[in-house]
């Protein structure tokens, strides 16, 4: 269940560290939570990587080039993220 997300313009290391910063903000003591990414070059930055290790959180990424490992992940922003950078609507 996603627990924190950031919307712009463009995809960046800002849009995803703060997403990241966002989601970890919402833990409690002891949780530490598996995060799916895909392999896009933002979460493979630095300070993306010192925050993900300084919370003790385990990434997951689908098998390269296997659709169907990143299917629900990939489901929930696709979507959205397709209709808003098109100019139209997300879906209900």
């Amino acid at each position: 269940m996603p627990v924190a997300w950031t919307i712009g313009t463009s995809p960046n290391s800002e849009l995803a560290n703060r997403m990241l910063m966002d989601a970890c903000a919402t833990l409690g003591d002891g949780e530490r939570p598996v995060i799916h990414s895909d392999r896009g070059c933002h979460y493979r930055w630095p300070e993306w990587i010192r925050i993900r290790k300084e919370n003790k959180l385990t990434r997951s990424t689908g098998a390269k080039g296997r659709g169907p490992d990143n299917a629900a992940a990939e489901g929930f922003s696709a979507g959205p993220g397709r209709s808003s950078s098109m100019g139209g609507t997300s879906p209900a």
